[in-house]
């Protein structure tokens, strides 16, 4: 009986062993196929991201040169590129996109800097070769003035009436380059290359190496690659693969991939840190070593747990999928939504399918307290209607200067509300509202600029991660809606007095006629004495004068239709006025600029232009009538008046 029972046990015995070892074994078939898994999921991936990235890339460059095209147009509008004006916007333009500096090419082979001074390069430039290009991005070269930094020039031309006037040239520093791409792959930064196919220089390389040439990688630490070809020579013949290294200042491997790049014969390459790749088959390979020491029961838990691991990995897998998928196309809407403002509802609507919202806002923060709210609301007939009131949502702003512009909120209750505002409470509950949340938006230097929130979200809710994921985007979205503001503004607003320029003048000529009024007065002002106040006092005290004149005029007239035509001409046109309130605000403009000693001449004329001819007439009428009072003004002892 013993003899059995011990034969029994042996048996038993054998049996977990066998099992032990058909576990172990099982083990180590399965942490071989999920390496091999993940390294082909690693590779499939970079190529998607890279592809993705190839198509940013793209954009951005041609974002650049709609930008630089925008420019050429306005400076072909001048005679002369040497023109006050041409010279201020280009010496005052600020990075937008991978531009940090503009360059103007004249015809006698002299190039405008951006701060402003002019030099000859005739030696290394020829503006007739360089005009039959037409627009392009160059390869990488030297700056001019500085032999140590590397830029590229994308280069636009000026035509004025089928002409090249000149050439203008955006400069792209390499340096400042490093910093425009950041790509996060597997919870980790992923470093980004890109190489001139030409020459194997490096133009970005993030992973901290001074910028180099691809001729230097060695070849003897590449353990993988798709290609027995040398890495180098793949990479300037524009080929797509990949290759693992083994980094011998570094316990992990890298792994690499490249590809073409749609831009100027370029070669994008990515690569991520092997931790990154195989963590997670680390924590399963732990998992899977521990269980063997288990028996049958063990083993049982853990087919249970194996079972309930996958199901959570493929979840959460194809919530990262759909997140990816979700911040490239909100993205992709908000790339040109500044121009483009039903992008900004789209984007919001797929936030809110989502986040499963009613609800969901984006609120910026503007200059000088202008604020401006875009929203989207759920449009479901078996819910209540909800609408917040924009006033509202300012209470997130006060919200988030209390906590510095950082952090979030997340209420899935909104009575969470009711301590830290009760008044916002009241009202938010009176609306509708039963849960909300909100992440700050900061421009690049840190600051609130806005916030992006939803309200009434899905039970599947449970953090503010998928906010986070866009947050970037609307940052993005407030920097392009700014410098195009700032650019469109650069072409309208006279920089001195802040009014409407000639060139918009000129043009909202053409308009008025057809806008519905009963009657316009042009008001047409000349600021007497302004040669000898600049002879005597200098041209500041001048400036001084012009900018005190548009000001008096603004606030007597708005500066919708008031205008700078010329050095000391201003005329504002007003919209269903008769001539004595026209004439009382004249003559109040006149005794004000008095009071500081300040004397202007004025004429008015009233009527109903039907075309233009009719409105140059309506035009130069008030003018005729200034001159009428200048002359006045001068017979009475104006010129003596004016040298005091």
């Amino acid at each position: 009986m013993k003899k059995l029972e011990n034969l029994f046990q042996r048996k038993n015995l054998l049996f977990t062993l066998g099992i032990i070892v058909l576990i172990a074994a099982a083990t180590l078939v399965a942490v071989f196929r999920i390496n091999i898994a993940e390294e082909q999921n690693c590779y499939t991936t970079l190529f998607q991201t890279g592809d993705q990235l190839n198509q940013d890339i793209a954009r951005l460059i041609n974002y650049d040169k709609e930008q630089l095209e925008s420019l050429a147009g306005i400076f072909a509008g001048y005679d002369n590129l040497n023109d006050e004006i041409v010279m201020n916007i280009v010496s005052n333009y600020r990075q937008c996109g991978m531009v940090s500096g503009l360059e103007i090419l004249l015809p006698d082979n002299t190039l405008i800097l951006q701060d402003g001074t002019i030099i000859s390069v005739e030696d290394s430039m020829d503006f007739a070769k360089e005009a039959k290009k037409g627009a392009y991005l160059t390869e990488v070269s030297t700056d001019l003035l500085d032999s140590d930094k590397r830029v590229l020039l994308s280069v636009v031309p000026i035509v004025k009436d089928g002409e090249v006037t000149g050439i203008l040239r955006g400069v792209i520093d390499l340096d400042e380059l490093q910093s425009v791409w950041n790509i996060n792959l597997y919870g980790v930064r992923a470093d980004i290359y890109i190489v001139e196919r030409s020459s194997g220089d490096y133009i970005v390389d993030t992973s901290g190496n001074k910028l180099g040439n691809v001729k230097f990688i060695d070849n003897k630490s590449i353990i993988k690659r798709s290609s027995m070809d040398e890495l180098a020579r793949q990479l300037m013949r524009g080929k797509k693969g990949y290759a693992v290294f083994d980094m011998p200042d570094s316990s992990e491997n890298l792994y690499f991939c490249y590809m073409p790049c749609k831009v100027n014969n370029w070669e994008l390459a990515i690569s991520v840190p092997e931790s990154a790749v195989l963590g997670n088959v680390g924590e399963v390979r732990t998992l899977l070593f521990l269980l063997v020491g288990f028996e049958c029961l063990c083993f049982i838990v853990y087919l249970m747990w194996m079972f309930r691991d996958t199901r959570v990995r493929n979840y959460e897998k194809q919530r990262r999928i759909e997140l990816m998928s979700f911040t490239g196309r909100v993205q992709e809407l908000l790339f040109e939504a500044h121009q483009n403002q039903k992008n900004i509802e789209l984007a919001l609507e797929l936030i809110g399918q989502m986040t499963d919202s009613q609800y969901v806002f984006f609120k910026i923060l503007g200059e000088n307290g202008m604020e401006e709210v875009y929203q989207w609301i759920k449009d479901d007939p078996g819910q209540p209607m909800l609408r917040v009131p924009k006033e509202r949502v300012h209470f997130f702003m006060h919200y988030f200067y209390f906590k510095d512009g950082s952090g979030s909120i997340f209420m899935p209750n909104i009575e969470e509300l009711k301590v830290v505002a009760p008044p916002s409470y009241e009202l938010l509950v009176d609306k509708g509202v039963t849960s909300l949340m909100a992440v700050p938006v900061n421009d690049v230097s840190g600051r609130l600029v806005g916030v992006l929130g939803t309200c009434n979200m899905g039970p599947d809710c449970k953090d503010t991660h998928i906010l986070e994921a866009v947050k970037l985007s609307f940052s993005m979205l407030y920097h392009n809606i700014r410098s195009y503001n700032i650019i469109r503004e650069m072409g309208t607003v006279d920089l001195l007095t802040g009014l409407l320029n000639r060139n918009c003048y000129q043009k909202n000529l053409l308009d008025y006629p057809n806008m519905q009024f009963e009657s316009l007065a042009c008001v047409y002002c000349d600021v007497n004495g302004l040669h000898e106040l600049n002879n005597s006092q200098g041209h500041e005290a001048g400036d001084e004068m012009l900018r005190e004149v548009a000001l008096t005029i603004r606030n007597y007239f708005g500066d919708t239709h008031s205008y700078r035509i010329g050095g000391d001409e201003f005329v504002a046109f007003v919209l269903d006025a008769d001539m004595e309130n026209v004439a009382k605000q004249s003559e109040a403009i006149a005794k004000k600029l008095q009071a500081s000693d300040y004397y202007v001449s004025i004429g008015i004329s009233i009527g109903r232009p039907r075309n233009l001819d009719q409105m140059e007439e309506l035009v130069k009428k008030a003018e005729t009538e200034m001159y009428e009072a200048k002359r006045i003004f001068y017979e009475n002892g104006g010129r003596e008046r004016r040298r005091r």
